[in-house]
């Protein structure tokens, strides 16, 4: 089953990215006169937005300019593996704050918070997000997969919204990034991985082999865990089958 939620999804992406070309004003949106036409057109997305509506719970004007989403404040064209049907070219933003999928409906720029229990996953361009159950060491909800291999790497974001906090007899709203956590499919469990020394001792008894290879590559575990785990984690598929 999760190779097919995973050939979907790759199938879904690759749709998308041969008609971003003709998609060119993927922002507008349809006038409400068109909304039944929209359906009748698109009869397979109707079930898409059937989820409740998404309100604003933060306020217009946030300390620094931080924002809820995924990189950015703006719309993002992706693909979403809906209650097992891939759906393309689906305006779509990743709320961190809540970790929600929302959705913009075309008729009348509505917003839909998407069933979660529907979500297979979703994919911005290269970036594929998961959704995982509670079990294995993860709590459940969204995480970005950035390698799918046996030995899985899942990164979890976080943000948190604080709202009306007085600094300096001013009354301000935030939102806050939390730490990035990385997690490591190792022995059966997913393992968070926060640094350097996480990850060497969730090694163990391959400490030595790994350190070296990561020597060899020049990885820059340290600074730089996004890039390094998918290449360690490849590494110990191709090389420590046998003693894991």
């Amino acid at each position: 089953m999760k190779k097919l939620i995973a050939f979907v999804s790759v199938c879904c992406c690759m749709g998308n990215i041969e008609v971003s070309g003709q998609n060119n004003n993927s922002n507008a949106v349809m006038p409400a006169i068109m909304q039944s036409q929209y359906l009748l057109m698109n009869p397979n997305r109707a079930s898409l937005y059937n989820g409740p509506v998404y309100t604003q719970y933060f306020a217009d004007i946030i300390y620094e300019d931080k924002y809820p989403y995924l990189d950015e404040w703006r719309w993002k064209n992706g693909c979403v593996v809906y209650d097992g049907q891939a759906f393309e070219n689906i305006e779509m933003k990743y709320d961190i704050v809540l970790d929600e999928l929302i959705a913009i409906y075309k008729d009348d720029k509505t917003i839909i918070r998407l069933v979660k229990s529907k979500v297979s996953s979703f994919q911005f361009r290269d970036r594929l997000f998961v959704n995982m159950p509670a079990g294995n060491g993860l709590s459940g909800g969204y995480y970005e997969e950035i390698y799918s291999g046996r030995t899985k790497v899942l990164v979890k974001y976080r943000k948190t919204y604080k709202p009306g906090i007085i600094d300096q007899d001013e009354v301000i709203h935030k939102i806050e990034d939390e730490p990035t956590v990385y997690y490591v499919f190792w022995k059966g469990q997913y393992r968070p991985v926060h640094n350097e020394r996480t990850l060497y001792r969730m090694l163990d008894g391959h400490r030595k082999e790994v350190k070296a290879f990561v020597k060899v590559n020049a990885l820059d575990v340290k600074e730089n865990l996004k890039l390094s785990l998918p290449t360690i984690a490849k590494y110990c598929d191709n090389d420590l089958k046998e003693s894991r």
